[in-house]
């Protein structure tokens, strides 16, 4: 079934040399399947962006060292409180800023910072970060990116429990030292390049994550080195965007 359909199409454009094999495992021609890359790789970010993550970062959590966790999900969080709570006492301004994949589930995360006697606050209710907070829930839509330009540290999630993972290229993208867990099939090539070439670290349990974060921490020559490697991961990996444009080009 898979040959006639697959010869109907005009070109494949597969994202890694294992995809485009696959491809032609299963029929298609190998004359009109190519591999241009990852597009996104090719993201871009606004210096009014990092501008104003800046201000947001000033505003909200002055003199905090702000470790943002993205797009947690469920069985996630309590990992991250948890881990906060131990190191809380070495880094005494350590802000823990939760983004859940899905914001409805912030009162759950809530009941979760109660129950371990944290102290938490959520963006939707414009309740503001204070001294006394433990946790800023980052219960919004459409702000990851501005989140991550106030951060110090970014841990992005779907990798602590077998998800797959989320994109790691954004926030390293913006300019963010990056950690990811060890569950990261979704981004199995992406996370195998960006340890190659140090531009990102991975953990596979919490007492891994625990060292780094408080490593980290106290080195931002270490940070500056992930943040200075990953700006040049992205570089050589881009151009996806235009070789596509090109082929299609072609066939239009």
């Amino acid at each position: 079934l898979m040959i006639p359909a697959l010869h109907n199409i005009t070109v494949i454009m597969a994202q890694t040399k294992e995809d485009c094999a696959r491809f032609i495992a299963i029929g298609s021609r190998p004359k009109d399947t190519n591999v241009q890359g990852n597009i996104k790789f090719d993201i871009t970010i606004e210096k009014e962006l990092i501008t104003a993550g800046a201000h947001l970062k000033e505003k909200l959590f002055p003199n905090c060292f702000v470790w943002i966790v993205a797009s947690t999900h469920k069985g996630e969080d309590e990992i991250f409180m948890d881990i906060y709570k131990k190191i809380k006492k070495n880094i005494p301004e350590l802000a823990l800023l939760i983004v859940p994949r899905h914001p409805e589930r912030a009162q759950q995360i809530s009941r979760l910072a109660k129950e371990r006697q944290l102290k938490s606050v959520q963006r939707s209710l414009n309740e503001a970060y204070s001294a006394q907070t433990d946790i800023y829930i980052a219960d919004t839509i459409g702000e990851l990116k501005l989140l991550y330009a106030a951060s110090d540290l970014a841990f992005v999630g779907g990798s602590m429990v077998p998800l797959g993972g989320h994109n790691i290229l954004e926030p390293i993208a913006i300019g963010v030292p990056v950690i990811f867990g060890p569950f990261m099939t979704n981004f199995e090539e992406i996370a195998k390049n960006v340890l190659n070439t140090q531009a990102a670290m991975q953990c596979n349990d919490s007492n891994e994550l625990l060292e780094m974060v408080q490593d980290l921490y106290e080195s931002p020559e270490s940070r500056k080195a992930l943040v200075s490697q990953g700006e040049q991961f992205l570089s050589v990996n881009q151009g996806g965007l235009e070789r596509i444009y090109e082929e299609l080009n072609k066939c239009l």
